[in-house]
């Protein structure tokens, strides 16, 4: 596609009677599409008809399951030449952006792609859901942009992304391309969270769980008590973390926490042990427990940790500890039960100050 006007005269020109012309190619498969615009030569006015003629043509193309016309890629070059044009770029740049936003319009040789799908950056990791499309112009690289394409892909388009991803798998599990591209998009989120944690403010970001599912973050927990894994799985109420998924990011994005989270209530009571040797070595550590010592040792400890806060621990000086033949409890997350008969080694009755702690003369 070419553009013509009256000889001589000057883009932006107005009171005058001349033509535009779309000279289809005309093949005798195409010659129906034949026509003529006969309309003053006003850019403003003209500048996008010539793409969105192109782009229809392409889209009746694709509904038949037709090849587009034999000279279809040079049409849409020389559309690109004339649009790319810095008199049309700086009046009416916003105009074009807006007009194309929601519609493909980038040509990559094959077919027209929408702009924000693609960016001029390497960007195979996120394959297929974004390509990268550098156009050989630098003048039609400016037009790209102008349209809505991007050098290189920013944290909002990760997010984005994942969203997206999430939305087309619909609740099915990933294929292992899009697991593999979920697992790089939530690493590089991560990486950025690292730095600046209000990322994910306002945003409810899903997460990949290990049977590759994207998941709201609230209903995936993350593995952080690994003597609870197996139990918590055998139920299958909560989803596991993807095991190459960050913890940071997860607890940033408000998954809950098996350590941290999970409550524990014993099946009825504990079996008290009656062996000598149990109850002497449960006497001695609690005294370790309620000694100055420990308790100073503990404080140190925390703090190097960077817990802030009130770190009195005279609640120390209450602890008794008392052995147990076996230790079984139940595992709830917000009143849900999530496992059940887990068998540990020890139990914390806050309210008593009491740890229960499994004594096996086997052991």
């Amino acid at each position: 596609m070419n553009v013509y006007a009256p000889g001589g005269l000057k883009p932006g020109t107005s009171n005058f009677n001349g033509t535009i012309f779309r000279l289809p190619l005309r093949t005798p498969a195409q010659a129906e599409c034949s026509k003529i615009w006969t309309q003053p030569f006003l850019r403003e006015k003209n500048v996008e008809p010539l793409l969105d003629e192109l782009i229809a043509l392409w889209g009746e193309c694709v509904s038949q399951q037709l090849s587009p016309p034999e000279n279809f890629d040079r049409s849409v070059q020389r559309v690109y030449d004339f649009l790319a044009s810095r008199s049309i770029i700086n009046q009416h740049g916003d105009w074009l952006k807006e007009h194309f936003e929601n519609t493909p319009c980038l040509w990559n040789g094959t077919e027209f792609l929408q702009a924000n799908n693609t960016f001029q950056s390497d960007v195979d990791y996120l394959q297929p859901w974004r390509i990268q499309l550098q156009a050989d112009k630098p003048e039609i690289r400016k037009l790209f942009e102008v349209l809505g394409q991007k050098l290189t892909p920013s944290i909002d388009d990760y997010l984005e992304l994942v969203d997206e991803i999430s939305d087309a798998a619909d609740g099915e599990p990933l294929g292992e391309d899009d697991t593999k591209c979920a697992i790089e998009l939530l690493r590089r989120i991560a990486s950025e969270a690292v730095v600046n944690r209000s990322i994910l403010n306002n945003w409810n970001l899903p997460l990949l769980t290990e049977d590759g599912y994207l998941l709201d973050a609230e209903d995936v927990i993350i593995p952080d008590a690994p003597w609870r894994l197996d139990s918590i799985r055998e139920m299958g109420v909560v989803s596991i973390l993807h095991p190459l998924i960050s913890t940071f990011l997860a607890r940033l994005a408000q998954a809950p926490s098996m350590a941290i989270d999970v409550i524990e209530q014993p099946q009825g009571k504990f079996s008290i042990s009656r062996d000598v040797e149990s109850i002497d070595l449960c006497n001695r550590w609690a005294k370790n427990i309620r000694s100055r010592e420990f308790q100073h040792g503990l404080s140190r400890l925390l703090r190097h940790q960077n817990i802030e806060g009130d770190l009195n621990l005279d609640w120390l000086n209450r602890v008794s500890i008392i052995p147990a033949t076996a230790i079984i409890t139940d595992l709830y997350l917000e009143r849900e039960q999530i496992a059940s008969n887990v068998s540990g080694d020890y139990y914390y009755d806050g309210e008593r100050f009491k740890f229960y702690l499994r004594c096996d003369l086997d052991d």
